[in-house]
């Protein structure tokens, strides 16, 4: 594999761009956070160079994610940048509390205890900052973005892709934010919520908890959109939303999660909980604590 990058290069991610342009003009009600993904979309193209001998495929054989503390680079000042920049993003208009939490993982130790923690799912939050812990643990998980995108770009064993069916990212390892179903055969596929990686899971089995007793799962959807549902689990109090990609030729899995958020409303008013730390995750937090307020 070649390496001679150096420095943080854009990807390609113009259709996405695109594609949250169309949502803005369709749904003017959710324009603040479209705005806020808009930028967020603007930076998650750049790519960092990981060494090869960093990426070991075999892990996927394994059931672990290829992604590991390994990936970290040397030099974390091009990440101390970014991981700024995304909090200025988050927290725009709230410059005490980005500058309060970026002072704090100023020091490089705690910066890189910060990022392994995201890789490995295993880090202790300091209480002093916890009640920034999901908007600083979300832009840590997008300040490694440029690696991850450098790892799909490796060649990933498409066989090993195909055959993972675990409930985590192959890449990265993160929960997915939505799913689809594709195809004549309807599989269903799971999207990452922090890198967008898909991967194939099996049908009438939750996501979360792995039941499959069909009088525990059940779905809903909205009358004035049969193409997207919400399935939900009994067991776990889990739900899962669900795009059905035969009616659509592309899905991006952010704008497509953010459109859609009135259903994670619907469902959480029914006392279904959402796995993930991620953009849409942050809103709904929002949502709740506005609502406590009035």
């Amino acid at each position: 594999m070649k390496r001679k990058e150096k420095n943080v290069k854009k990807g390609s991610n113009g259709e996405e761009i695109r594609a949250i342009e169309k949502a803005r003009r369709e749904h003017p009600e959710i324009a603040k956070p479209l705005d806020i993904l808009m930028k967020l979309t603007e930076i998650s193209g750049d790519i960092i160079p990981v060494k090869g001998e960093n990426i070991n495929w075999d892990k996927l054989k394994e059931g672990f994610p290829v992604v590991d503390k390994r990936i970290l680079p040397e030099d974390l000042g091009p990440l101390t940048k970014r991981f700024k920049e995304i909090l200025n993003i988050l927290l725009a208009g709230d410059n005490v509390g980005a500058s309060a939490v970026s002072d704090f993982f100023e020091e490089k130790k705690l910066f890189k205890k910060l990022l392994e923690g995201v890789l490995t799912g295993q880090y202790s939050f300091p209480k002093k900052y916890s009640r920034s812990k999901p908007v600083t643990l979300f832009a840590a998980g997008e300040t490694l973005l440029p690696l991850i995108n450098d790892i799909k770009l490796s060649h990933p064993p498409k066989e090993g892709l195909d055959n993972w069916g675990e409930s985590y990212c192959p890449i990265c390892g993160a929960p997915p934010s939505i799913s689809a179903i594709e195809g004549e055969e309807n599989r269903l596929f799971l999207y990452c919520s922090r890198c967008a990686q898909s991967w194939n899971f099996p049908r009438l089995v939750c996501v979360h908890c792995g039941e499959e007793d069909q009088k525990k799962l059940q779905y809903f959807y909205a009358e004035t959109d049969e193409i997207h549902r919400v399935y939900v689990c009994d067991s776990c109090k889990h739900y899962m939303k669900s795009v059905d990609k035969r009616e659509k030729n592309v899905v991006f899995p952010r704008p497509e999660d953010l459109t859609t958020i009135r259903l994670d409303i619907v469902a959480k008013s029914e006392g279904y909980t959402r796995e993930s730390i991620d953009f849409v995750g942050l809103i709904l937090m929002d949502h709740k604590a506005e609502q406590e307020r009035s």
